[in-house]
């Protein structure tokens, strides 16, 4: 769990927090990117890293890559639990 743990950490970092992407909105180049809900802290990816017993690293990346992309498809740009949720049942399903 520490070590699924820890990975999540960093690829959250890598793949989301610190992502930022120049897009055009309303005609104009803008400098966008993507920010976590508050109901993502350390409990619940404690949780997730549980939940994914089993999944490889690249698993995990993969996972992240996807929060990532599905995020950006949205207005706010904000990951929420609900977004995780239904990747981790994608993911599952897989």
């Amino acid at each position: 769990v520490n070590e699924r743990e820890q990975l999540l950490n960093l690829y959250i970092t890598k793949d989301i927090i610190t992502d930022v992407r120049t897009i055009k909105k309303d005609g104009k180049k803008v400098s966008v990117s993507l920010t976590l809900a508050p109901e993502i802290d350390a409990a619940y990816i404690k949780d997730i890293a549980t939940r994914t017993e089993g999944c490889a690293g690249r698993d995990l990346k993969q996972l992240t890559e996807k929060l990532r992309a599905q995020c950006y498809l949205t207005d706010d740009l904000v990951i929420t639990k609900a977004l995780c949720e239904r990747e981790l049942k994608r993911m599952a399903q897989t």
